[in-house]
């Protein structure tokens, strides 16, 4: 899947491997750092289960039942080995450790998405993406998120409610970018009735009338800013 050609919006996905910035600080290192968490939880919690049946077996040949339970329950509470996480301490570091990877994850979810508002907004310094590029650089933007969302890491790193709230927002800013844009204008202007970036959208809305059909795309793309944040303020 193809990154946009957009220097604040590529370093805060995906810094690539001998970047002289910190490759950890972006959203796919976030989701490695997550995915890693939770393998060695489930290799530490397959550990922890069979460790702890062979010694209650241990226990059983060497006390009666009761005794066996009796001491089998403190072995379950106090179980604590400085080198490993296979004890319950251990598992508990870990699901701290995945619960703070994955509020890592969301905050550059939320960058990310904030960065498409700003391009949708027009706010995006022209350095960063040129007027001709806005659209293009747009659609590239929704279907890198759109995969990355639907992804593994990603989906077991965050809510699902979120990811499904997301996801759908994200499918109708691409139904908008299809519907009411057009990088590449017709010949004739007279009869393009698409619009070719973001910055004559904002130049649309300022004229009498629904020029281009553009307050409707601005309506449609103020929506999903809206609904976002909107679920990224809500309680969990």
């Amino acid at each position: 899947m193809t990154i946009p050609n957009w220097t604040d919006f590529q370093n805060a996905y995906n810094l690539g491997e001998g970047d002289p910035r910190n490759p950890d600080n972006c959203f796919t290192a976030k989701v490695s750092d997550h995915q890693k968490t939770v393998n060695q939880y489930g290799t530490d919690l397959n550990n922890y289960s069979t460790g702890i049946l062979a010694h209650f077996q241990q226990l059983l040949q060497a006390h009666q039942p009761e005794l066996a339970l009796m001491y089998f329950f403190y072995y379950l509470s106090s179980s604590v080995d400085s080198n490993t996480h296979d004890n319950m301490l251990g598992l508990f570091d870990d699901q701290v450790k995945g619960w703070g990877q994955s509020m890592a994850v969301n905050a550059y979810a939320g960058k990310l998405n904030s960065l498409l508002t700003d391009l949708t907004d027009d706010s995006v310094s022209q350095s960063q993406v040129g007027i001709t590029s806005q659209v293009t650089v747009a659609n590239q933007a929704v279907a890198l998120l759109t995969l990355a969302y639907q992804s593994q890491p990603v989906q077991s790193a965050l809510d699902p409610s979120e990811i499904t709230t997301v996801v759908s927002q994200l499918q109708m800013i691409q139904k908008t970018l299809g519907q009411y844009f057009d990088p590449n204008p017709n010949a004739n202007p007279a009869t393009d009735q698409k619009i070719t970036s973001f910055d004559e959208m904002k130049t649309l809305l300022g004229q009498p009338g629904d020029v281009k059909n553009s307050a409707d795309a601005a309506k449609a793309l103020t929506d999903f800013s809206a609904k976002y944040w909107d679920m990224q303020r809500a309680p969990p």
